[in-house]
């Protein structure tokens, strides 16, 4: 699971870095290249350190076995319709 901080200019490669990561925290000053649907969450420029430190808190604590599952059930279900999706995720659990 890869968490990535932005806070400034992400352009160019900066943006395809971004584009690569699982969870993308910025703050409500940054700037991208793209017109949307790069980030996770948007927080104010103070509180970003404390908000990516507590998303990787909960993250650490969690079995390898069961993220890999998510991240792979994520990808599988990102081009299907809702009801294939929904059938999936219960085929999964």
């Amino acid at each position: 699971m890869i968490v990535l901080k932005v806070n400034g200019f992400a352009t160019a490669a900066g943006c395809q870095l971004v584009a690569t990561c699982d969870m993308i925290v910025c703050s409500d000053t940054s700037k991208f290249s793209t017109p949307g649907g790069l980030v996770t969450k948007v927080v104010p420029a103070t509180d970003l350190d404390a908000e990516v430190e507590k998303i990787v808190d909960k993250i650490k604590h969690k079995s390898r076995s069961v993220i890999t599952l998510g991240k792979q059930f994520f990808y599988k279900q990102i081009d299907l319709s809702l009801f294939e999706a929904y059938k999936l995720g219960s085929d999964v659990m």
